[in-house]
This record gives structure tokens, C-alpha cells and sequence, in this order.
């Protein structure tokens, strides 16, 4: 059992709808570590003129930085400021929903007020931390705290290396690697509007063909 994410909260309290949830999500991610991003959070623009930019992206072959120009939201200037400054500035989806009309500020500060005490336990089809290390302490014997200790170290060194752009292999088991994307276009899957997908950097894990036969065996 896991604890709910405050979308499914809002949902379960009929305060917006799924449609809602993944338009935020969306946006989110187009302001994900963008210049956007960095004009907002200097508070050069507002949500609405980011709308209007995206707005005029749709029907134009701009990119951001020219329909801000073009619009007179943004300076060449400004531009250039926050290139310096474009960094990790990810939004809330309170904050998102709000922009986006979806809910008043009023509403989310009364659902975010009530969504820790009234949050609930739903069935996970994952594995958590926790409960693997449950099992591992159960068929061992080791102690739950050393046991943590390990895993932890195990994963805070595939982190450290595939942020230096290597690779870890682990025999019979599989290889972490990070793979880069180039920016690009693309599309809202469910409303089919043209987004813009930054450049990024994708942590992979591809199991080996020993991990992949055993798996096959098992669910067979």
C-alpha cells in the first residue's frame, strides 16, 4: 500500500478531473528546466503570457525565445539573462492547476490543508524500498538497518557514476547507462497539440538476456 499523490486526491474529491491532471502535467513538463521556467520564477512573466507564447508556438514555426520576442513579453536583453540563470525550476501541480483555471488559489490552499490528514492507502503494484528490504532481512537474517545501509550505498553509486556518464554493469543482472536526447517536438497524447521537449538526459536500465530468460521462465 502506498500513500495517495495529490492529483488522485483531487480526483477522489471531485475537484478536477484526470483531463485536468495530465494538462498540468504537461505543462509542467514544457517548463521543466526551461527558460520559461527561469522567466517565471524571476517573475518577468506571468502564467498567462507563458499561455499566449505557447499560443503563438502552436501556430507558427517560433520556438520560445521568438514569440516572446515577437510578443514583447520578453526583451533580447531578458533573453539573454536567463539563459544564464535557466536551471532545475520545477512547478507544483497546485501551483499549475491554478494557473491553468482549473482551481482557484482559494480551493487548493483548502484541498492542500485537508490532504495530509485525509489522504489515502491504495494497493501498489510496485515493490517499495521498504518492503525489499523486508524480504532481503527475511531470507538472510541480516538486520533491517544493515541491510538498508547497503542498498543504499548500492544505488547512491549507480547515481554517482551514471552522473559522470558511465555505465554500471552488473553481471546476469543488467546495465545502467544514461542515454542523451536531443530537443525536439512533439505532441500532447491525448490532446495532440505540438509541445516542445528539451534536451535531456535519460537514466536507463537494460536488463541482460540471463535476468530476461529467468523472468520468461518464471511468468510462463
Amino acid at each position: 500500500m502506498v500513500k495517495e499523490l495529490f492529483g488522485q486526491f483531487l480526483i477522489r474529491q471531485d475537484k478536477v478531473r484526470q483531463a485536468d491532471i495530465e494538462e498540468a502535467l504537461v505543462l509542467q513538463e514544457i517548463l521543466h528546466d526551461s527558460l520559461g521556467a527561469a522567466a517565471l520564477a524571476s517573475d518577468l512573466i506571468t502564467f498567462k503570457q507563458v499561455g499566449q507564447i505557447l499560443e503563438l508556438m502552436d501556430n507558427s514555426e517560433s520556438n520560445f525565445i521568438e514569440a516572446a520576442i515577437e510578443l514583447k513579453i520578453l526583451t533580447p536583453k531578458q533573453i539573454e539573462d536567463l539563459k544564464v540563470k535557466t536551471g532545475d525550476c520545477q512547478f507544483r501541480l497546485g501551483q499549475l492547476l491554478v494557473a491553468t483555471t482549473k482551481l482557484t488559489q482559494k480551493e487548493l490552499d483548502e484541498e492542500l490543508a485537508h490532504f495530509a490528514s485525509e489522504r489515502l492507502l491504495i494497493p501498489s503494484p510496485n515493490v517499495t524500498k521498504a518492503e525489499l528490504i523486508g524480504r532481503i532481512t527475511s531470507r538472510t537474517g541480516i538486520k533491517s538497518a544493515t541491510v538498508k545501509k547497503v542498498l543504499e550505498s548500492i544505488l547512491e553509486n549507480i547515481s554517482e557514476e551514471l552522473s559522470l556518464s558511465r555505465s554500471v554493469v552488473l553481471k546476469s543482472f543488467g546495465t545502467f547507462r544514461l542515454t542523451e536526447y536531443a530537443a525536439r517536438d512533439g505532441r500532447n497524447p491525448r490532446t495532440g497539440e505540438p509541445v516542445e521537449i528539451s534536451q535531456r538526459k535519460v537514466a536507463q536500465l537494460r536488463f541482460s538476456r540471463a535476468m530476461r530468460r529467468k523472468v520468461d521462465e518464471k511468468s510462463s
